[in-house]
């Protein structure tokens, strides 16, 4: 199998133990550098990978020489110079595989309508399932969500093995227009498929809570947290479940573990507060709200909380 960079992992010392050959040293052949930045690029050394597609390229301007020291480029974020070089190895020869990395590009610099041009350019050569994925994640991105839809549909039908992949974000996509029980079938299909994926879990328990499914939405959120997907939220998640189902107690050790995890998301201290409020723990339920607008002076609920607090001239039940 061929690595990124079109050499053998597991033969690249054989394959290329030829490159210590004098003859391939010669400052004027262009094939010893461009297979010494294979080499490079494939020990994630992609500086210096550059620098040997540099001099390839000034001894050959050849397609690919190009191509792949763009796609060294990309691993070091430098995508404006990466785009060059994506341009100059399409300059003569459009590539399906050269635009699809291209339109890679341009997404990451918020060129939206170049990036699908790119992809609906790559489909036209060949109907690849990553080529639709990827128009489908920038059209997500531009809230064109029934052509993210259609794309995402037609990656899942062309590659099974990638299914679970395509079918979270055709899942997701549903969400973005509140059809909610459509998206909770797709990305229910995607977490049986792999079950090890926590972000399957997060997702469903947040769609389970529009649904109104809260049981089942705090046993999503706590396989998240088994699976250490993004803990601080699945914390923050469970902990917010919970205080509907008026499991008080248990919602504020959720909101402790979460603000433990990560102490300047203000939201943490508002939910917190709401718990300590409804068990009438009103001075520390002051505190949080007040934690919460230190972190964010403009947080609307935690305001209207105070005020609550403040009207209902409670501090002589306060129980804490």
């Amino acid at each position: 199998m061929k690595s990124l960079y079109g050499v053998d992992k597991l033969d690249k010392i054989e394959n290329f133990s030829y490159v210590d050959n004098e003859k391939m040293k010669n400052e004027n052949n262009h094939k010893y550098y461009f297979e010494q930045g294979c080499l490079q690029a494939q020990e994630g050394n992609y500086k210096e990978s550059i620098a040997y597609f540099t001099n390839a390229i000034s001894l050959k301007k050849l397609q690919h020489y190009y191509f792949h020291r763009a796609r060294a480029r990309v691993k070091i974020k430098e995508y404006k110079y990466a785009l060059k070089d994506f341009d100059k190895s399409l300059y003569c020869n459009k590539n399906a595989d050269y635009l699809n990395e291209r339109g890679k590009v341009k997404r990451s610099l918020n060129d939206f309508s170049g990036s699908i041009e790119d992809f609906t350019n790559a489909i036209f050569l060949k109907k690849y399932h990553e080529f639709y994925f990827n128009r489908g994640e920038v059209r997500l991105d531009i809230q064109d969500i029934n052509g993210a839809i259609e794309d995402f549909k037609d990656a899942i039908l062309k590659s099974p093995i990638e299914e679970h992949k395509y079918r979270f974000k055709y899942g997701l996509s549903y969400s973005k227009i509140k059809d909610y029980k459509r998206s909770l079938v797709h990305i229910e299909i995607a977490k049986n498929t792999m079950p090890s994926e926590g972000k399957y879990f997060y997702n469903l328990g947040i769609l389970r809570m529009h649904l109104n499914q809260i049981p089942e939405a705090i046993q999503d959120f706590t396989c998240a947290i088994h699976l250490n997907y993004q803990k601080d939220k699945s914390l923050f998640k469970r902990g917010k479940s919970k205080i509907i189902l008026e499991e008080y107690e248990s919602s504020i050790k959720d909101l402790d573990a979460a603000i433990k995890l990560h102490a300047i998301n203000p939201s943490y201290f508002n939910q917190r507060g709401l718990a300590n409020l409804k068990l009438r723990k009103f001075k520390i339920a002051k505190k949080d709200f007040h934690k919460c607008l230190e972190i964010s002076p403009d947080f609307k609920d935690a305001w209207e909380n105070l005020r609550e607090l403040d009207n209902k001239s409670f501090w002589f039940e306060d129980e804490s």
